[in-house]
C-alpha cells in the first residue's frame, strides 16, 4: 500500500530553498545589488541551460563523480572492518584511533603538495586527497557504532560456544549495518566537500571536474559559473542522499515497524 504524499514534510523541507529564491529575485531590485557579487538567477540559469547541451559538462561531472566515489569506496574499505574490529577489541582501538585522532585535525589542504610530489598531476593525487578528508573521520564513526552494541549478545553468544569470528560475522556486523549505512551517508557527503580541493592541481587542455570549472571561473570572476557548479554538485548531493535513504529504508523495514 502505498503512503500518501506528505504535503506538509515536503513544504517544511523546500521552504528554505523558496526564502533564499525569494532574496535572490528581490535582491537584484536594489541599489545593494552588485552582479559581479550576486548574478541574476535567470544568467545562471541560461548558463546550465546551455550547459547540458555541451558535451565537457557532463563529462565534468563524470570526472568529477568517479573521483569521489573511488575515494568514498577506498575509505570504506579501510574505515568499516578497521573501525569494527577496534569497536570489538581494545587492542586495534589503541592501535587505530589514537592516531585517526590525530590526523582527523590536520587541514586536507596541507598535504596537497605533499601528494602531489607522491602522486603526481592526476587522478592518484585527486582520489588521496579526498580520501584523506573521509576515511579517519568514518574509521572513528564506524568504531563508536560498533561500541554501542548490547554486550548482552555477545555474553549469549560465548555461552553458545561462539568464536570470536562468529561474534564479529553473526552479531556485530548485522547489528551495526543501519547505523553503518547513515555513516557513509554522511561520509560521501564529506567527500563531495573535498572535491575543489582535491581538482585544485587539475590542469591542461583536457582538464575535466565541476571542482576545476569553479576554480577557473573563480580565476576569470565569472560568479555565474560558480554557483552554476555549486547547483550542480548540491543537486547531485541530495539525489546520493536520497538514493542511500531509499536503500535503508528497503533493506531495513524492520527498524521502522518497530520504531
Amino acid at each position: 500500500m502505498k503512503k500518501p504524499l506528505n504535503t506538509k514534510a515536503w513544504g517544511r523541507a523546500l521552504t528554505p530553498f523558496l526564502l533564499i529564491l525569494l532574496v535572490w529575485i528581490i535582491l537584484p531590485m536594489t541599489t545593494m545589488h552588485n552582479p559581479v557579487i550576486l548574478p541574476d538567477l535567470g544568467r545562471i540559469g541560461s548558463y546550465l541551460v546551455h550547459s547540458f547541451a555541451q558535451e565537457v559538462f557532463w563529462l565534468d561531472i563524470a570526472y568529477s563523480m568517479g573521483r569521489v566515489w573511488a575515494a568514498f569506496v577506498l575509505s570504506a574499505c579501510i574505515a568499516l572492518p578497521l573501525g569494527l574490529w577496534a569497536s570489538f577489541s581494545p587492542a586495534v582501538s589503541r592501535f587505530a584511533e589514537p592516531f585517526s585522532e590525530f590526523v582527523r585535525y590536520l587541514p586536507v589542504p596541507a598535504f596537497v603538495p605533499l601528494f602531489i610530489m607522491w602522486f603526481g598531476l592526476n587522478d592518484s593525487f585527486m582520489v588521496a586527497t579526498i580520501m584523506m578528508g573521509t576515511v579517519f573521520q568514518l574509521l572513528l564513526m564506524i568504531a563508536d557504532i560498533g561500541r554501542d552494541i548490547n554486550k548482552e549478545y555477545y555474553h549469549a553468544a560465548l555461552t553458545l560456544g561462539a568464536s570470536r569470528w562468529q561474534l564479529f560475522t553473526k552479531i556485530l556486523w548485522p547489528a551495526t549495518q543501519p547505523q553503518v549505512i547513515n555513516a557513509c551517508r554522511i561520509a560521501i557527503g564529506w567527500a563531495w566537500t573535498y572535491l575543489i580541493v582535491a581538482e585544485i592541481a587539475n590542469a591542461g587542455g583536457r582538464a575535466y571536474g565541476l571542482g576545476f570549472r569553479i576554480l577557473e571561473a573563480q580565476r576569470l570572476a565569472q560568479t555565474y559559473k560558480i554557483f552554476a557548479g555549486i547547483i550542480v554538485i548540491g543537486a547531485i548531493g541530495i539525489l546520493t542522499d536520497q538514493a542511500f535513504r531509499y536503500y535503508y529504508r528497503k533493506q531495513f523495514r524492520w527498524i521502522q515497524l518497530t520504531a
